[in-house]
């Protein structure tokens, strides 16, 4: 009998066996027919491309068998032997980049030392977010984590032992959570016998920890015993078996960033994988936590691979000495066997001798140990010695200097100090230009344009020449590029080596379009109201040294051009940054979504960067709009947002004068951001001069803007509301707590030492909240909020007066009357109402006449709201019980006001908007109305006038 399959003929018989046929990669390899078809067993030349260990004599051959032959298909293999441990080699040549490896953990579970997590997920967890699982008690952030087959090891055990667990501290490492690693690989050896065989595989030195280590003891104490006792299985598992796993844990985790904090996983293959400081493979993860070994470098077959267990740009002995603390054994990888680190002198100090230009080094760094000492150190030229005790301790000197560099001029001025004493390779010098290559351009408000020729120089030599050192001692999977011709057309960058100028593109694309745009400050209107997060790198591989480094370098190449006066020099920028894009997006393909570098693998991201980069082109000579920031204190969001695509000038000083005079200088602009409450009236409309196209005040008040000038003068208007609702809610609430419970009062008897015995019960009583009525003058977006915060006190009543009734008001329980009504019937009235010509001063000496003894009033609109004489008054004589003030007439307040000196007043400095979150979100608005006014579109929250 005969049948088809795939288009053509097989023996029944020959497929039948087959079908059956169980053969691994290995198998494969050892065949005794091994240039034999695996469907037919006919002569075959193809070679499986993928793991190239098995012939095929067709296509169609190939394709029948890939369902059973993907499983096993591998670009290595593993080789055991009695004269070395296992290890991996490559069964193909593999190119850069190429995939190698992905699997699943064996294992995962929280690092060792850790603040509780879920025991689901493996986020953090706090007070406010957690529950306890229901069976054990362990923290889990949900009934899905508590569900999660990876917590039924300690569940199960915590229900055996008949009690559950109580986490009651979640802002600290926790000891508990030591044990959590190590249990779920017990469990696997009880009950999961497959699973334990590959664990079980894996190293654990135990022998090197119990003879080296003290952790050894500690963790028989903090790991071994108490699941002993606490769980109550010793009669299951020996303290030797756990110390056992401790050891195999501590060696073969890793650190998987997925969470917060990051959690530890065994995986079976990854751990074979050898270490070397300059090692030939990579790894990142996959969103479920899968590890991705890809390589870093173009592998031969028969290569072994390798990866990188230590930071790569430490110096020798501090690598050596690292992985013998964590991995117990010492490295001769052939980076750490030359002293010369391949000839970057990485980790080698200056000759001081007789002003020699030599620099010293040990023989061998490979006769180090944990508490011998290294030969002395040899001058590569004079061959004077110097002993590696006193290259300790200058090391040791320069080490407590190094950290704490909080801007560029201290981390400038490390390097102009230690320069001097090693070589400008060396592992401390380096990490400092990278740096400082990160803090050229961020420390100041205006970015890199507004950094001066010198340091944009120094950025761009510090980002090249780190580069290259990071690709001599750290390989990665980046093709690496020549921006030669760049460099070269730059007419204030004269004194770079072009000749080994190179760039290793793995960047993101979100961080990649921001910097890239932020530097040359082109106008793109839809690109620009995209939200580029800036980069937070996930770790310190080599492969993400580059990126930041190639982030850092581009940015600085694109400004060059953008200083440059030939427009063909800004073209040449912005194709150089269209091609590093795409290479760019095509390195992140793999990782993960959780991560940052994850996040912007989007194809519609990728079509909607390179359009913008060729409308950006065709747009590069459009003139840029003008715009005057009216306060050198804005948040940095604003400048940001704006310096994309118009000039921004920003005023020396927030008074009136430097304003004006900064506006003359500035010769007329297309916008104002005015962020004071310095009136805005025709003299300034003069000084802003006739281009003038629209204002956007920072604040939700407009009454300082002359709304009738710039009607007549055609000028739009906006304002912020509603971002700063919330903001200001808290602080009313605040105030009308800290009113009717004295607290100025009671804060000048603690002062005074006044303070009575408060076993006198009717000493400093205060007004209660609940079950009090409330009375709010304005129930707009603010009032709304105050009420809302009010209701979680148990008000009795909410009352307001306006204009007219709201539907608002009726969906928040707050009741309409009239404004006399709510000041004879409320025991707090808050003002939210705007100021107007009918409001001002409408709290006068008529208005407290009315109020109750008792009542307290609470102002966060506008101090001309409150006739503060009449309220004066008002307090000393007892008509009303208190008052909280967040604004005032004037402000600032005079140092020798009166309300300064009263015990029943509560003052803040008009900070009701005064919250990182709300001023970043009231500069984003103002700037938002901005770019959309100019750009012809309609304002987000603009004024009516």
């Amino acid at each position: 009998m005969q049948t088809y399959r795939f288009g053509y003929l097989i023996k029944s018989n020959s497929l039948k066996k087959y079908e059956n046929d169980s053969l691994n990669i290995n198998d494969a390899v050892l065949q005794d027919e091994p240039n034999k078809c695996q469907v037919c067993r006919n002569p075959a030349k193809q070679k499986c491309a993928g793991c190239n260990c098995v012939y095929y004599c067709s296509r169609e051959h190939q394709k029948f068998d890939w369902k059973k032959h993907k499983k096993v298909c591998k670009s290595y293999k593993v080789v055991t032997n009695e004269a070395e441990a296992r290890h991996i080699v490559a069964t193909k040549d593999i190119n850069p980049g190429e995939i190698i490896l992905q699997e699943p953990p064996l294992i995962w579970g929280p690092s060792q030392v850790t603040v509780p997590v879920c025991l689901g997920c493996g986020q953090a967890i706090n007070k406010e977010k957690f529950q306890p699982c229901s069976k054990c008690g362990w923290p889990v952030c949900s009934q899905i984590c508590e569900k999660s087959p990876s917590h039924i090891p300690e569940c199960q055990y915590t229900v055996s032992r008949g009690t559950k667990v109580t986490i009651s501290t979640f802002n600290a490492a926790h000891p508990s959570y030591q044990c959590i690693t190590v249990l779920r690989c017990l469990y696997q050896k009880q009950f999961l016998s497959d699973v334990w065989k590959k664990i079980d595989l894996l190293q654990s030195r135990c022998q090197e920890r119990k003879a080296t280590s003290k952790i050894y003891e500690k963790e028989r104490v903090s790991i071994a015993q108490f699941i002993l006792s606490f769980f109550k299985l010793k009669n299951i598992f020996s303290e030797e078996e756990i110390l056992r796993l401790c050891g195999i844990v501590s060696v073969n985790g890793h650190e998987v960033p997925l969470t917060t904090p990051p959690h530890v996983a065994l995986y079976e293959t990854t751990s074979i994988f050898e270490h070397s400081c300059s090692a030939n493979c990579n790894k990142t993860f996959t969103n479920h936590g899968s590890v991705l070994i890809k390589a870093g470098t173009h592998i031969k077959k028969g290569d072994r691979l390798s990866l990188c267990y230590t930071n790569p740009l430490w110096g020798t002995a501090n690598r050596r000495h690292n992985l013998y603390q964590s991995k117990f054994f010492w490295c001769s990888c052939p980076r750490c066997s030359d002293p010369t680190e391949y000839g970057t002198y990485f980790s080698a100090l200056r000759c001081q001798k007789n002003e020699c230009s030599g620099y010293i080094l040990p023989d061998t760094f490979l006769n180090q140990t944990i508490n011998g000492k290294l030969s002395d150190w040899i001058c590569n030229k004079c061959t004077s010695s110097t002993s590696s005790h006193h290259v300790q301790e200058v090391l040791d000197r320069i080490s407590q200097d190094f950290n704490e560099k909080s801007n560029s001029k201290t981390v400038k001025d490390f390097i102009r100090s230690y320069e001097k004493y090693l070589h400008n390779n060396h592992y401390y010098l380096t990490e400092m230009k990278m740096i400082l290559s990160q803090m050229l351009g961020h420390e100041n408000e205006d970015g890199l344009p507004g950094i001066s020729d010198e340091d944009l120089e120094l950025k761009a030599k510090l980002c090249q020449g780190v580069a290259n050192l990071v690709k001599i001692l750290a390989p990665g999977i980046n093709k690496i590029h020549s921006v030669k011709t760049v460099f070269s057309q730059c007419k204030i960058f004269p004194v770079v080596n072009l000749t080994e100028v190179k760039i290793s593109p793995d960047n993101t694309v979100y961080v990649f379009l921001k910097r890239f745009f932020e530097s040359v400050q082109i106008p793109h209107p839809v690109l620009f109201q995209c939200n580029m997060m800036r980069p937070v790198y996930t770790d310190q591989s080599e492969v993400r040294q580059r990126g930041i480094l190639l982030y850092e370098l581009h940015a600085a190449v694109a400004e060059l051009g953008r200083r440059n006066p030939d427009p063909h020099q800004l073209t040449l920028v912005l194709q150089e940054s269209k091609r590093i894009l795409r290479e760019a997006v095509d390195l992140l393909k793999n990782e993960p979504e959780s991560l940052p570098e994850g996040k912007i693998y989007d194809s519609k991201l990728l079509i909607l960067a390179v359009l913008s980069i060729i409308i950006v082109t065709s747009n590069a000579t459009m003139s840029r709009f003008k715009v005057l920031i009216a306060n050198p204190s804005v948040p940095r969001i604003a400048h940001e947002l704006l310096s994309k695509t118009c000039d921004v000038v920003t005023s020396s000083a927030y008074d009136r004068a430097s304003i004006v005079k900064d506006l003359e200088a500035a010769n007329g602009v297309d916008a104002l951001f005015w962020a004071t409450h310095n009136p805005v009236d025709k003299e300034l409309l003069d000084a802003a001069g006739s281009k003038l196209k629209v204002l956007s005040t920072m604040s939700a008040g407009y009454n300082h803007i002359d709304t009738k000038e710039l009607k007549a003068r055609g000028i739009k208007l906006s304002n912020t509301p509603n971002v700063l609702n919330n903001a200001v809610a808290d602080v009313a609430v605040l105030l009308a707590m800290a009113a009717s419970r004295r607290f100025t009062e009671g804060r000048q008897h603690i002062e005074h030492g006044t303070w009575i015995n408060y076993f006198d019960t009717q000493w400093m009583l205060g007004q209660d909240i609940t079950g009090s009525t409330i009375g709010i003058i304005g129930l707009g977006g603010i009032g709304q909020a105050i009420a809302k915060r009010l209701k979680g006190f148990d008000v009795g009543k909410i009352l307001y007066t306006g204009h007219r009734e709201k539907p608002e008001g009726k969906a928040i329980g707050a009741e309409f009357v009239n404004l006399d009504s709510l000041i004879k019937n409320s025991d707090f009235i808050v003002l939210a109402a705007p100021l107007t010509n009918a409001t001002h001063h409408m709290c006068n000496s008529d208005f407290f006449g009315k109020m109750k003894k008792t009542g307290i009033l609470i102002n966060i609109s506008r101090g001309a709201l409150v006739d503060h004489q009449a309220l004066i008054k008002a307090l000393k004589e007892g008509q009303i019980f208190a008052a909280g003030l967040d604004v005032m007439e004037p402000e600032p307040l005079n140092t020798d006001s009166e309300l300064l000196k009263l015990p029943n007043v509560v003052l803040t400095p008009h900070i009701g908007s005064a919250t990182n979150n709300t001023r970043n979100a009231m500069a984003e608005l103002t700037a938002q109305n901005i770019l959309r006014a100019l750009s012809g579109q309609e304002m987000l929250t603009p004024v009516k006038i």
